[in-house]
Protein backbone atom coordinates (compact mmCIF):
# COMPACT_ATOMS: atom_id res chain seq x y z
CA UNK A 1 0.00 0.00 0.00
CA UNK A 2 1.83 3.40 -0.90
CA UNK A 3 0.61 6.87 -0.50
CA UNK A 4 0.51 9.40 -2.99
CA UNK A 5 3.66 10.45 -2.74
CA UNK A 6 5.00 7.11 -3.01
CA UNK A 7 5.78 5.98 0.28
CA UNK A 8 5.16 2.15 1.76
CA UNK A 9 3.42 2.56 4.84
CA UNK A 10 4.07 -0.86 6.12
CA UNK A 11 7.46 -0.33 5.31
CA UNK A 12 7.85 2.62 7.09
CA UNK A 13 6.01 1.20 10.25
CA UNK A 14 8.68 -1.52 10.34
CA UNK A 15 11.40 0.19 9.85
CA UNK A 16 10.27 3.09 12.46
CA UNK A 17 9.77 0.16 15.02
CA UNK A 18 13.32 -0.95 14.05
CA UNK A 19 14.48 2.20 15.07
CA UNK A 20 13.03 2.87 18.08
CA UNK A 21 14.25 -0.28 19.26
CA UNK A 22 17.73 -0.05 18.42
CA UNK A 23 17.71 3.47 20.12
CA UNK A 24 16.07 1.91 23.32
CA UNK A 25 18.55 0.00 24.40
CA UNK A 26 21.47 2.19 23.35
CA UNK A 27 23.30 3.33 25.86
CA UNK A 28 22.94 7.06 26.66
CA UNK A 29 26.14 7.55 29.08
CA UNK A 30 24.17 6.59 31.98
CA UNK A 31 26.12 7.10 34.86
CA UNK A 32 25.30 5.64 38.45
CA UNK A 33 24.91 8.14 40.84
CA UNK A 34 26.08 6.86 44.83
CA UNK A 35 24.25 9.38 47.33
CA UNK A 36 25.60 9.47 50.99
CA UNK A 37 23.53 10.54 53.89
CA UNK A 38 25.64 13.61 56.36
CA UNK A 39 24.31 14.93 59.11
CA UNK A 40 22.81 17.76 56.98
CA UNK A 41 21.11 16.09 54.28
CA UNK A 42 20.03 12.48 56.08
CA UNK A 43 16.37 13.72 57.03
CA UNK A 44 15.85 14.07 53.04
CA UNK A 45 16.78 10.79 51.54
CA UNK A 46 14.59 7.84 51.82
CA UNK A 47 15.49 4.89 50.61
CA UNK A 48 13.45 1.65 49.17
CA UNK A 49 14.41 -2.11 49.35
CA UNK A 50 13.61 -4.79 47.40
CA UNK A 51 10.65 -5.38 49.00
CA UNK A 52 9.67 -1.98 48.67
CA UNK A 53 10.03 -1.57 52.43
CA UNK A 54 10.77 2.66 52.71
CA UNK A 55 13.24 3.72 55.46
CA UNK A 56 15.33 6.44 56.67
CA UNK A 57 18.71 6.78 58.40
CA UNK A 58 19.88 8.16 61.81
CA UNK A 59 23.36 9.50 62.22
CA UNK A 60 25.02 7.99 65.25
CA UNK A 61 28.40 8.44 66.32
CA UNK A 62 30.38 4.85 66.68
CA UNK A 63 34.09 4.18 67.47
CA UNK A 64 35.72 3.52 64.18
CA UNK A 65 37.46 -0.26 63.58
CA UNK A 66 39.91 -1.71 61.21
CA UNK A 67 37.15 -3.08 59.14
CA UNK A 68 36.03 1.04 58.29
CA UNK A 69 35.42 1.91 54.47
CA UNK A 70 36.58 5.33 53.12
CA UNK A 71 34.07 7.72 51.74
CA UNK A 72 35.00 9.54 48.40
CA UNK A 73 34.71 12.94 49.02
CA UNK A 74 31.02 14.45 47.20
CA UNK A 75 31.17 17.82 45.32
Amino acid sequence: MKTKIGINIIFFIITFLIGFFILNKMSFNKKKVEVYPTPNNYKDILYKDINNNCFQLKPNNVKCNKNYKNIPLQY
